[in-house]
This record gives C-alpha cells, structure tokens and sequence, in this order.
C-alpha cells in the first residue's frame, strides 16, 4: 500500500481508536519507516487533531510525539498543551513526552498558556524535582504568569530558598 494512501486513510478516519493504533504502530519503530515519517510529518504539523479532535488521540499525539526525534517536537509539544492542556492526562502525556525540555516548553506556554495551565504546573514538578536552582528560579518566574500555577510557586520558592544556587 503506497504510503500516501495509508496517511490520508488514518488522517481522514472517522475513527479515533483506528488512528490512536495507527499512531502506536508508527511510533513503535520511532517513525523509521515510509509510512512512519508521513505519519510522523502530519503528527508534527498537528493536522490530525485538527481533523480529528479525540480526547485519546489527543492524548495518544502527545505521548507519541517522545518517540520522534524531530526538532518540531517542542512546538507540537506547545500546541497540543495550548489547545488541549484541559483534557484529563494530557500534563502526564505531555511531561512524558518532554524529555529534557522541561524548561523550554514551561516558559513557552508562560508567554501564552492558552489551555496548558495543568501542564506547566507539571513541568513544573518535574524541574523542582530535579533540583537545579537556576532553573527553578526561571520556572518561578514563569509559574506567575499561570493562574492554577501561583499554588505551586509558593512550594517551588520555599524549597529553592533552602538549595541556594552553586
């Protein structure tokens, strides 16, 4: 099957659960194949959710998204926490797929959260876990921006006021 063919089928399915499967076979071999990296190219630009807005495919694109070795990744990222950030586990789905971006993708969505609240107080977790203290200040900075995030800074603040930076 061309894999031109197999991209619009799974990209104009009306059934989630196909696409979701879709997704998990395309990521499983981290979008190595043909078929994987058109899969992978419509995952980065986010038309499928465009097209298809499912709570599990929503979530599934994100947690797919950290098998992609695409520079794209924190922009997907970004996107689907702007406009899908409210949807039950997607901080989870989201911080999982974040590796190592914790901080770029909090201070993105700092500058415009749109629904993405519940992420940022996630990666926010995340970074006031790892116990950096520089980056737990621009993570404080960041968090004054988030409503639902204020509860957070509080924590983060006391806790870095007790690791002064080296």
């Amino acid at each position: 099957m061309p894999a031109d063919f197999y991209t619009r089928w799974w990209s104009d399915f009306a059934d989630p659960t196909a696409n979701v499967i879709s997704l998990r076979a395309a990521d499983q071999d981290h979008f190595s194949t043909d078929t994987g990296k058109y899969i992978e190219r419509d995952l980065l630009a986010g038309e499928f959710v465009a097209k298809n807005p499912a709570p599990q495919l929503v979530l599934q694109a994100a947690l797919s998204l950290g098998q992609s070795s695409s520079p794209k990744v924190e922009d997907a990222l970004i996107r689907l926490s702007r406009l899908h950030g409210d949807l039950r586990w997607m901080d989870a789905a989201v911080v999982s797929s974040a590796s190592g971006r914790e901080k770029d993708l909090l201070l993105a969505l700092a500058k415009d959260p749109g629904k993405g609240e519940s992420v940022m107080l996630n990666l926010a977790g995340i970074i006031a876990a790892r116990g950096e203290a520089k980056e737990i200040g621009a993570s404080i900075v960041a968090l004054g921006v988030c409503k639902i995030c204020r509860q957070a800074t509080g924590s983060v603040a006391t806790w870095a006021r007790g690791h002064p930076a080296d």
